[in-house]
This record gives structure tokens, C-alpha cells and sequence, in this order.
């Protein structure tokens, strides 16, 4: 069931790109898959690999009135004692990017709670990143809030653990 604040940012059309509920301290974590060397690419100045558009880009499948981009929200996790190791089934094939929730918004994105029931794993976590512009197009709609996350985002190869278990 959706809160009223949810549904207070519903469109006509049953569309909401954003919960004003989840903090813009949110943690975000999404799946990079290592072995795509389109999603890095090579920072000039440090010469390391960084992420690159495609790893947080849009799937034919993110499109539609269901679409947006998948991520996990760490609040859930804790919530549902999913711990970090386990949104990566394999760490040689795929890492996780972090970042927040007000990174999105800054872009002019939003996210929204999205359970995914397939997923028995981390499937309570689920979440999906959207744009304003319903069903996720035009594509130029998702590109500023791809880069303002993208330019905040650290990538993990391996599980970094939750981001207060930093401190």
C-alpha cells in the first residue's frame, strides 16, 4: 500500500518517480557487471577505471509503466538482514556501485520502494530509480540524473560492507 505522500506525487497516468518519505541520505547499491567494458571507462588524471553511462543505464525492460533502474536500498537490507555480500551472487562477475538517494534527486530523478518478488535473495530491498517523465522516456530524461549519480558513485569489487560500518 502507498503512503500518502506517494501517492500525493502520483500523475494521472498512475506514474511516481519518487517517494518523499526515503531521506536523501539513502544508500543506494546497484550491480555492475564486471566483464561489460562498457561500464568503465579510464579517468584521465588517477588513470583508474571508473564508471561509465552504460552501468547505470536503462534496459528495454526498465522502460514502461513498470520501469526504472533497479537498486537496492540499504535501510531495507538492514530491515530484512540482507547484508551486502549477498546482492552479488558471484564477486567475479559482478561489483556494486553506492551512492544516495539525493544524488538521484539532484538530477531531477526520484526512487521509489519496488519489491521484487522473483528475487528470494534481496528482493525486500528492491528499489527503482525513475525519472519524472512516465514509463522512463524519452531516454534523454534519465541522462542528468544518470550523471550526477555517476559522478558521486564509488565502486566496490568486493562487499564494502554497510556505509556506517565505515566509520
Amino acid at each position: 500500500m502507498a503512503s500518502a505522500e506517494v501517492l500525493a506525487t502520483m500523475g494521472e497516468d498512475g506514474w511516481v518517480h519518487d517517494d518523499p518519505g526515503i531521506p536523501d541520505d539513502a544508500v543506494v547499491y546497484r550491480r555492475i557487471r564486471i566483464g561489460d567494458s562498457e561500464n568503465f571507462t579510464g579517468d584521465r588524471i588517477s588513470e583508474k577505471a571508473c564508471l561509465a553511462p552504460k552501468a547505470f543505464s536503462l534496459s528495454s525492460g526498465d522502460y514502461g509503466p513498470q520501469g526504472g533502474m533497479s537498486g537496492y536500498l540499504e535501510y531495507l537490507m538492514k530491515r530484512h538482514d540482507i547484508l551486502t555480500e549477498k546482492l552479488v551472487d558471484d564477486w567475479n562477475e559482478h561489483g556494486i556501485a553506492r551512492f544516495h538517494v539525493g544524488d538521484l534527486r539532484e538530477g531531477g530523478a526520484g526512487i521509489i520502494e519496488s519489491e521484487d518478488p522473483d528475487d528470494d535473495v534481496r528482493g525486500k530491498a528492491h528499489a527503482l530509480a525513475r525519472c519524472q517523465a512516465p514509463g522512463m522516456k524519452p531516454k534523454s530524461a534519465w541522462s542528468t540524473a544518470r550523471r550526477f549519480a555517476l559522478q558521486r558513485a564509488i565502486y566496490y569489487e568486493s562487499d564494502p560492507g554497510y556505509l556506517d560500518d565505515e566509520v
